[in-house]
């Protein structure tokens, strides 16, 4: 009997051992990921800041402007919450709405216009 209950709990503790390598595992890509899109962030951050200045020394455009426009498009969703949300487009083909940020159409598969800026 005493067999039968050492198989077993070595059975479990390999189990265990298995599971804790696989979140391991997991938490490592996560971790990549974030590190990833953090450098993503940094660097569009690095952009942005590069071109509001260009922009201001070329075109004389001023803070007050840019945070303006900044408030703008914020709201242009109807919140002021720092996001911008498309609204759908209607799909060339078959007229129905489409989420912007697709290349094609859910419904029909036709090809969307993508804008930009869709996300």
């Amino acid at each position: 009997m005493e067999l039968f209950f050492e198989v077993h709990q070595s059975r479990m503790t390999q189990d265990a051992r298995d599971q804790a390598g696989r979140a391991r595992q997991k938490a490592e890509e996560a971790e990549s990921r974030v590190l990833r899109a953090e450098a993503a962030a940094n660097k569009a951050l690095l952009i942005c800041e590069a071109l509001w200045t260009m922009l201001r020394e070329k075109v004389g455009a001023s803070d007050d402007e840019l945070l303006g426009r900044i408030r703008e498009l914020d709201a242009s969703d109807g919140k002021l919450d720092g996001k911008v949300r498309r609204p759908p487009v209607p799909c060339p083909e078959c007229k129905r709405d489409t989420p912007a940020r697709l290349m094609r159409c859910i419904y029909c598969g036709a090809a969307t216009t993508l804008t930009p800026f869709a996300s």
